[in-house]
């Protein structure tokens, strides 16, 4: 319309098909007190041909796994999942950094995306 040519550029970002990865708060004080004591991690799937194992976990600065949110079969979408600061026992984790990843075992092999996550009190 109007006579504009419109030019786009493939980034590599258009390629992905893990979009990019937000959480709530990067901030939990999992304290009880109903303020900031979760955080969502939320990420889209982008181009997917048929739903693909996703995993979505919870480190510690070490590289020890605390904790698996998340391991199921995602199609295309939005998808979210909350982490209350505890680990796989139930314990709530000590003050600290902590990392989350997210996983997709894509065609082209396995796709992740991570950050970090700080917990306080």
């Amino acid at each position: 319309p109007g006579g504009e040519l419109v030019v786009r550029l493939v980034t590599n970002e258009d390629l992905e098909i893990v979009g990019r990865v937000l959480t709530s708060s990067p901030i939990l004080t999992p304290n009880g007190d109903a303020i900031n004591d979760v955080t969502t991690i939320g990420f889209s799937l982008f181009k997917l041909t048929r739903p693909t194992m996703a995993t979505v976990e919870i480190f510690d600065l070490g590289g020890r796994q605390l904790r698996q949110l998340l391991r199921e079969e995602l199609g295309d979408g939005h998808h979210e999942i909350l982490w209350d600061g505890t680990d796989a026992f139930g314990r709530v984790v000590g003050p600290g950094g902590y990392i989350y990843r997210v996983s997709l075992d894509g065609d082209d092999g396995i796709v992740t995306r991570q950050g970090l996550l700080g917990v306080i009190y």
